[in-house]
C-alpha cells in the first residue's frame, strides 16, 4: 500500500529505519482507516445543508424575543428564525452595540433583558438605509453579511478537493462540518524520515465557511507519526469572501455565483496537483533538517511565543519542551522540538478553532514551511 520509507544513513542505521517505519505505516494506516467515515460524514453534511439567500433593507428587519429561543429576527416578509451565535455577533458588530452590553442582559437571565436588546436592535436597525445578505438554514440566521459578500457555494468546492485528491493518490484522514463552517484533511499515504528515527507525513486541508465564518482555503501540512503532532502552512489559495455589489436581482446574483464558484473549484483542483508535488515535499522535508539542526535561545524563542501565545499557552509550551518526553516530541534543544511543543499543546486544546492556529504557529516555526504560508 505504502511506498518504501525514505532514510539517510548506513550501517546499522538499518535496523532503527526499519521499525520506525513499521510503527509510522501502522500509526498511518489506522488514522487513514479512521478518517473514511468521517470524510463521509462531512461530505454528505456539506451536501445536505443549502444556505437560504435574501438580500434584505435593514430597515425590513424586525427583531423580537421568544421565551425558549431567545432572539428572533423577521426578515422583511419572512418568518421569525432564530439566530446563530456567529450571526449574532455580525448584528451587534454591524451596529457597534458591544458584545459586552449584550452578555450582561442576557445573564440577568429575565425576558425584559432579552427585550431590551430587541428593541435596540430594532432601533438602530431603523435607521439604517443600507442592506445586508442574510444566509440562514432550517430557519436559523447563521449569517449577517454585506450584500459585497462573494458567495462560494461549499458543495462543488469540497467536491473539487475530493476529487483532485484521489487523483494524486491523497486519501481523507480527518474532517469536521460545524454550523457555519467545514474542513477536510487528506493524506498521501507515503512515509518520509528527513533525519533518523523521524518520521512524517504530509498532506492537504481544504475548508470553506458559507456564513462569513472564515475564508476558502487550502493548506498543506506535516505530521509526526510518533505522535500525530500537526503542523500547518497556508498555500497559494487564500480567499476574502468580499466582490463585486450583489443585486437586488437574485436571479443574476445567483447566475454569479455559481459561475464564481466554478472558477474556484477549478483553482483548487490546479493547486492540490502542484501542493505536494515532488518539488514542494522536498522542501518541506529541508525545512525539517534544517529546524532540527538550529539550535534555539530560550529567551529569544519565549519573547516570541509571547507574541502569539496567551500566558497559559506559553507555559504549557515551555513545559512541553523542558519536560523528559522523547516519544510525543523529538529530542534535542531544537526548533523542530519546539515546533512541535506547540503542535503537541493545539492536540490537546478543546477550542477547534484555536488548536488550528496553534498548528499554523508550529508551521512558522520551520523556516520553508513559513516560506509556503
Amino acid at each position: 500500500m505504502y511506498e518504501p520509507l525514505y532514510h539517510h544513513g548506513s550501517g546499522g542505521y538499518a535496523e532503527a529505519a526499519s521499525d520506525a517505519a513499521r510503527k509510522a505505516r501502522n500509526k498511518l494506516e489506522s488514522l487513514i482507516e479512521g478518517g473514511r467515515s468521517k470524510a463521509l460524514t462531512v461530505i454528505e453534511k456539506v451536501q445536505m445543508e443549502i444556505p437560504k439567500d435574501r438580500i434584505v433593507k435593514d430597515t425590513a428587519l424586525t427583531f423580537s424575543y421568544e421565551p425558549g429561543l431567545g432572539l428572533v429576527v423577521a426578515p422583511g416578509d419572512d418568518e421569525d428564525e432564530s439566530i446563530h451565535r456567529n450571526a449574532l455577533q455580525q448584528l451587534l458588530s454591524r451596529v457597534g452595540m458591544p458584545k459586552g452590553y449584550y452578555d450582561t442582559l442576557v445573564q440577568q437571565n429575565a425576558g425584559w433583558a432579552n427585550e431590551l436588546i430587541a428593541r435596540n436592535l430594532n432601533e438602530l436597525y431603523n435607521h439604517s438605509d443600507e442592506r445586508h445578505l442574510l444566509r440562514s438554514y432550517d430557519r436559523q440566521l447563521r449569517g449577517f453579511l454585506s450584500d459585497r459578500y462573494r458567495r462560494l457555494d461549499s458543495r462543488p468546492l469540497i467536491e473539487a478537493f475530493a476529487e483532485s485528491c484521489q487523483g494524486i493518490g491523497a486519501i481523507p484522514v480527518e474532517g469536521y462540518a460545524l454550523d457555519t463552517k467545514v474542513a477536510l484533511k487528506a493524506m498521501i499515504p507515503v512515509v518520509y524520515e528527513p533525519m533518523p528515527n523521524e518520521v512524517v507525513a504530509f498532506g492537504l486541508e481544504w475548508g470553506n465557511s458559507d456564513y462569513g465564518n472564515g475564508t476558502n482555503y487550502l493548506r498543506s501540512f506535516l505530521m509526526r507519526l510518533w505522535c500525530t503532532n500537526y503542523a500547518i502552512a497556508d498555500t497559494e489559495l487564500r480567499q476574502v469572501h468580499l466582490g463585486a455589489k450583489l443585486s437586488e436581482n437574485i436571479v443574476f446574483s445567483q447566475q454569479t455565483y455559481e459561475l464564481d464558484t466554478a472558477t474556484t473549484a477549478s483553482a483548487i483542483r490546479d493547486i492540490v496537483q502542484h501542493s505536494l508535488g515532488e518539488g514542494q515535499v522536498n522542501l518541506f522535508l529541508d525545512g525539517i533538517k534544517r529546524a532540527h539542526e538550529e539550535r534555539i535561545d530560550p529567551k529569544k524563542a519565549i519573547a516570541e511565543l509571547k507574541k502569539r501565545l496567551t500566558v497559559g499557552e506559553v507555559d504549557q509550551v515551555i513545559d512541553a519542551f523542558n519536560s523528559l518526553d522523547v516519544e510525543n516530541l523529538p529530542p534535542g534543544n531544537s526548533k523542530w522540538r519546539l515546533s512541535n511543543a506547540l503542535s503537541w499543546i493545539a492536540g490537546q486544546t478543546e477550542d477547534r478553532e484555536r488548536a488550528l492556529e496553534l498548528e499554523r504557529e508550529a508551521g512558522r516555526l520551520i523556516p520553508e514551511l513559513a516560506k509556503a504560508a
